[in-house]
């Protein structure tokens, strides 16, 4: 069973006779006990994911019952997940461009639809974001992660790539130089100096 709840907005018009009960269903036949009107109830909907439709009834002093019916689809199953076309910086690959773009189509989702995304960097805190779009990654190897998240707020698994990037010019060699050989900063005869 999955757990929901029901938004109501009723009223008895003048003349009222007050008092109004209401009941619910889950197949307009097996109704639960009658109670007091409230705004709002909890309740159990039958069966795993797909449309359904809950029945309610309104009942006050005078016997006048309202017989009201709505659907509701049910989705607890997870979206898939973004495959996006990675441009502008390699995967997995030692780059000196920090900046990788990321686009894709809609991954799909069987229920309610994909509602939006969010990508995170390094395990951090989930952001939402829009494609395409575009990050500026720190040196190091960063793990990105984009996952989707579909209209019944269930987040798909995550997809995730790792990145090389080194933006940092390597340090020049500091060779020692033979100076029997061939002296630096001096006048000589001799034309090749030995580096170690």
């Amino acid at each position: 069973d999955t757990s929901v709840t029901l938004n109501i907005n009723g009223s008895d018009p003048s003349p009222s006779s007050g008092g109004m009960v209401m009941r619910f269903s889950n197949d307009n036949s097996s109704w639960s006990g009658g109670e007091g009107y409230g705004s709002s109830k909890g309740w159990a909907i039958n069966g795993g994911d797909g449309g359904r439709t809950v029945y309610m009834q309104l009942k006050d002093n005078a016997g006048n019952i309202l017989a009201v019916s709505d659907g509701i689809t049910i989705d607890q199953t997870a979206p898939n997940p973004p495959s996006p076309s990675i441009t502008g910086t390699p995967v997995n690959t030692w780059s000196s461009s920090p900046s990788p773009n990321f686009d894709w189509l809609n991954p799909g989702d069987n229920l309610s639809g994909v509602n939006y995304y969010q990508c995170r960097i390094d395990g951090g805190i989930w952001n939402t974001v829009s494609r395409p779009f575009g990050l500026t990654l720190s040196e190091g190897t960063p793990l990105v992660e984009l996952r989707s998240i579909d209209n019944a707020g269930n987040p798909s698994s995550p997809a995730g790539w790792t990145f090389k990037i080194d933006t940092s010019p390597p340090n020049p060699p500091s060779p020692s130089i033979n100076p029997t050989h061939t002296p630096v900063n001096s006048w000589s005869n001799h034309s090749s100096p030995y580096f170690e």
